[in-house]
């Protein structure tokens, strides 16, 4: 496997929404109890211009662009 860390664009936006939707309930409380949905919150930090998020994926697979994300960090200044 070969780990690659980028920075997310909104092209993005459906894996992301995808891959917190699989973590959701590892949060506490889960962000889909935040008050805003988890499409609003991917949304809303992919088109702020001071914030992002980054992604590290399996840079080797060649599968649905879910299956490519390890992990998310999602930021905001």
């Amino acid at each position: 496997m070969k780990i690659k860390v980028r920075e997310a664009g909104q092209e993005d936006y459906s894996p992301l929404c995808q891959f917190i939707e699989l973590v959701d309930n590892d949060f506490y409380p889960p962000l889909s109890m935040r008050g805003n949905s988890i499409a609003q919150r991917v949304w809303e930090c992919l088109s702020g211009p001071d914030s992002y998020y980054m992604i590290a994926e399996d840079d080797t697979c060649i599968e649905h662009p879910t299956d490519k994300i390890l992990g998310v960090i999602g930021c905001s200044r």
